[in-house]
């Protein structure tokens, strides 16, 4: 199959265009990465097609946001990458599988003898429930919360509206298409994976975590991504404050201007390790116990599948994939959003009750709940299949 993968970023796209690649497919990546950063992931440069200018203006023009936020460049960055990746994909693909903010002038053209199939890859909630609940967490915080702006939103449901197929990551972000009225013809399931070889713990980093559960050591409790409301963290930081007696809270990752006022708010009760590139990201989980990420809202959230695959127990909400890998009480718990009530009882209990979270962490680590890349790009090549028959 001859498809086109057009990612203003990285994303997961990388990892699927890799693997698909591998199983046959005739792969072709539009984005804004220079070539040798692709490289890296295993995809040669002669199926890479790069916009090195847009990727350089979005980094000086969300820097620039950052200090005039009257600023918006996301119109002109999404429009402009859009016009971009319209005229340069190729007119005889199969398939052509676009992310959300950058597909409308993609699967708008006209033109060639038969359109190639449109999978649309919403990475997030449906983008009204995605605003919805931001806007909650806003008033929250009492703080700006980054969230999609109008312009956004109606760009996004007319790429919903014009796509064959929009391509969601986990149960959670599929029910909310189906109560925003997409019809479920229209839908398409792809949970993601990880990359086990590389994310598995030797075996000293196993022992020495069932060590230290079983000796009474404070828990290490990790949290990986970005330090923000969308991710949580109010309910991270409460956790925090309150286990900070039975636990060492470590968060990773990056935290934006406009969201320093969390990480001053946190005070000592989390240690703040800066962003690192995803190969180093493996230490960081076999230094930890237990995951935590009680995120608000994400489309399906590969930090959960990395710690998965690194044998962590993991403390989720219901909003994003974690209902979908969690087998309750086995290989860790889901709790509702916004409750750091019943986050601190399931931490609590884990410190009470060392034998049994053992037991739990054991299981973690025999029956990782989640998959490698390869799998998921077999399940999307048989969503493009389906979606061609239909």
């Amino acid at each position: 199959m001859k498809i086109d993968i057009v990612v203003p970023g990285r994303f997961h796209a990388f990892h699927l265009a890799r693997e698909l690649l591998l199983q046959g497919h005739d792969v072709m990546v539009y984005t804004n990465y220079p070539k040798v950063i692709v490289a890296r992931f295993g995809i040669p440069a002669t199926q890479v097609v790069s916009n090195l200018l847009h990727g350089l203006c979005s980094r000086f023009l969300t820097r620039l946001a950052e200090w005039v936020p009257v600023f918006d460049p996301e119109p002109l960055l999404l429009r402009w990458f859009g016009e971009w990746a319209a005229r340069v994909v190729r007119q005889d693909s199969d398939c052509i599988h676009a992310f959300s903010g950058v597909a409308h002038e993609v699967f708008s053209r006209t033109g060639g003898a038969q359109l190639p199939l449109r999978l649309l890859m919403r990475g997030s909630a449906h983008i009204r429930e995605q605003r919805r609940l931001l806007l909650e967490e806003e008033q929250r915080c009492g703080h700006k919360v980054e969230k999609p702006s109008d312009w956004i939103v109606a760009r996004e449901e007319a790429e919903y509206a014009v796509s064959d197929t929009v391509v969601v990551l986990s149960g959670f972000a599929y029910k909310t298409f189906l109560e925003a009225g997409v019809p479920e013809h229209k839908l398409a399931l792809l949970p993601l994976g990880a990359a086990l070889d590389s994310f598995r713990p030797p075996a000293q980093v196993a022992a020495a975590r069932l060590e230290r559960v079983l000796a009474g050591a404070p828990l290490r409790v990790l949290l990986v991504g970005s330090f923000s409301p969308q991710k949580g963290v109010l309910d991270f930081m409460a956790v925090a404050e309150a286990c900070k007696h039975i636990g060492h809270f470590r968060f990773v990752g990056g935290v934006a201007r406009e969201n320093r006022w969390l990480q001053t708010a946190a005070g000592d009760s989390i240690e703040f390790v800066a962003r690192v590139p995803e190969h180093a990201l493996p230490a960081q989980y076999h230094w930890a116990d237990i995951f935590v990420f009680p995120t608000i809202q994400d489309g399906y959230a590969m930090v959960i599948a990395q710690a998965m695959a690194a044998g962590l127990p993991v403390i989720t909400t219901t909003n994003c994939g974690g209902p979908d890998m969690v087998t309750e009480g086995s290989n860790g718990w889901v709790v509702p959003i916004r409750r750091p009530d019943q986050l601190t009882l399931r931490l609590q209990w884990c410190n009470d009750n060392r034998d049994a979270y053992a037991v739990v962490c054991r299981k973690a680590l025999e029956a990782v709940a989640v998959r490698d890349w390869s799998a998921v790009a077999a399940d999307f090549a048989h969503i493009a299949v389906s979606a061609q028959s239909q």
